[in-house]
C-alpha cells in the first residue's frame, strides 16, 4: 500500500527534513546519505557496540512464532486497556527500542489506519519484526528504521503516542531519553512506558536471600563476599547480586550492566514536574497476577528446585495474608507509566 502520510524523518545530524530517493534518504542541508536496506532506513549515527550483541542473539530467527504473535497481541491489548486508550484509529505512533515486535507487533494488529515508526539499533531484530508484520490487514503504514535513542531522527510535535516496553531501564540516562521523546509528542500526546520497579523485586529477593541463608547456614552479602552456594542456587545468587546492584543506583556500576535501573514512583513524579507533564502510573498486572507474582518470578528465572519453589511460595503467601487488600499495587514489579503533554 502507498504511504499517504508525510514522512517524519529528519537528519539525525542537523535535524533538517530528509527525502527518500530510490534506496536512500538524502539530507539536502548537509548532503548526508542514509541507506535503506530491505525496507529499513539506517539513521543510526551512534552505532553502539550493544547493537551487535542483540544482532547475534537473534540471528538464527526470521519470524516471530505464532505463540509470540499471540502473546504480543495479548500484551498490547492489556496495556491499552489498563491505561484507558480506546481511540485506535488514524494515529501517528512511535515505538522506541521496538526489538522483534514483542509489543509493537500487537499494537500494529490493534490500531487501524495509523502511521507507525518502529525503531531499534538492532537490524536483525527489526528484520524479524518487519517479516512478521506482512500479515496485517489494518491499513496501517509501517516505517522501520535503525536509530539510537540519544540521536533520534524525527520532526518534533508529530506523534500521538510513543511506546517503550521494558526499554528505559536499559538506558543509563533514561531522563534524557524521556525528554527527547517528549519533544516529539503532539499536544495531549502520550508517552507510554512499561518498566521494572524496585519494591516488587526487592521483596522477592529478600525472600530468596532468607532461603539461601537457611540452606547454606551462612549470611548473605552481595558480590565480593565469601558467600558461595553451588548448583542452581549459584545461578540464583547471580540474579540476586544483579538486582541488589541495580537497587543501589550507582551510575558507575550501571555502565557495565545491560539491565540497569529499577525505578521508584518519585523518579517519574520529578520528571513530570520538570517537563510540565501529567503523570499517571498504572499496575502492569491484574490483582490475580500480582498475587501470583512469586510463581512468575520463579518461572522467569528458571528456578526448578522443588524445595526452593515451595519455600518461596510459602513465604510469599504469608506476606500476602498479612498485607491483605493493601498488597495489590503496593509492591508491583512492573508499572505502566503514562506522561501526557499538556
Amino acid at each position: 500500500m502507498a504511504n499517504v502520510w508525510p514522512s517524519l524523518y529528519c537528519c539525525p545530524k542537523c535535524l533538517n527534513l530528509i527525502h527518500e530517493k530510490l534506496d536512500r534518504f538524502i539530507c539536502q542541508n548537509c548532503n548526508e546519505l542514509f541507506p535503506v536496506t530491505h525496507g529499513i532506513a539506517n539513521l543510526d549515527i551512534v552505532s553502539s557496540k550493544e547493537r551487535y550483541e542483540f544482532d547475534a542473539m537473534f540471528d538464527k530467527s526470521t519470524y516471530l512464532s505464532e505463540e509470540e504473535k499471540f502473546r504480543s497481541i495479548n500484551l498490547a491489548n492489556r496495556i491499552l486497556k489498563l491505561i484507558n486508550i480506546f481511540d485506535l484509529d488514524r494515529k501517528t505512533i512511535l515505538e522506541i527500542a521496538a526489538g522483534r515486535g514483542e509489543l509493537g507487533y500487537g499494537l500494529t494488529q490493534i490500531f487501524k489506519n495509523s502511521n507507525f515508526y518502529l525503531t531499534d539499533h538492532s537490524r536483525v531484530s527489526l528484520e524479524i519484526f518487519k517479516n512478521s508484520s506482512q500479515d496485517s490487514d489494518n491499513n496501517n503504514f509501517l516505517n522501520f528504521s535503525l536509530q539510537d535513542v540519544n540521536s533520534m531522527a524525527f520532526v518534533n510535535q508529530n506523534f500521538d503516542f510513543i511506546f517503550g516496553h521494558a526499554a528505559l531501564h536499559h538506558f543509563l540516562d533514561f531522563e534524557k531519553v524521556i525528554s527527547n521523546c517528549f519533544k516529539l509528542l503532539k499536544p495531549m500526546g502520550k508517552l507510554v512506558y512499561s518498566e521494572p520497579f524496585f519494591p516488587g523485586y526487592f521483596l522477592v529477593i529478600k525472600i530468596w536471600i532468607e532461603i539461601m541463608e537457611e540452606e547454606s547456614g551462612r549470611d548473605y552479602s552481595p558480590n565480593h563476599s565469601k558467600f558461595q552456594i553451588d548448583g542452581e542456587f549459584g545461578y540464583l545468587k547471580f540474579i540476586i547480586d544483579n538486582i541488589v546492584l541495580r537497587s543501589r543506583r550507582d551510575k558507575k556500576i550501571f555502565k557495565t550492566m545491560t539491565d540497569k535501573h529499577l525505578f521508584i514512583d518519585s523518579d517519574f513524579y520529578r520528571i513530570a514536574t520538570n517537563l510540565g507533564a501529567k503523570l499517571e502510573l498504572y499496575n502492569y498486572n491484574s490483582e490475580e497476577e500480582s498475587l501470583d507474582f512469586m510463581n512468575g518470578m520463579l518461572n522467569t528465572y528458571l528456578i526448578t528446585d522443588s524445595k526452593f519453589r515451595e519455600k518461596s511460595m510459602e513465604k510469599w503467601s504469608k506476606i500476602i495474608s498479612l498485607a491483605s487488600n493493601s498488597f495489590y499495587g503496593s509492591f508491583s514489579h512492573f508499572k505502566n507509566i503514562v506522561l501526557t503533554k499538556i
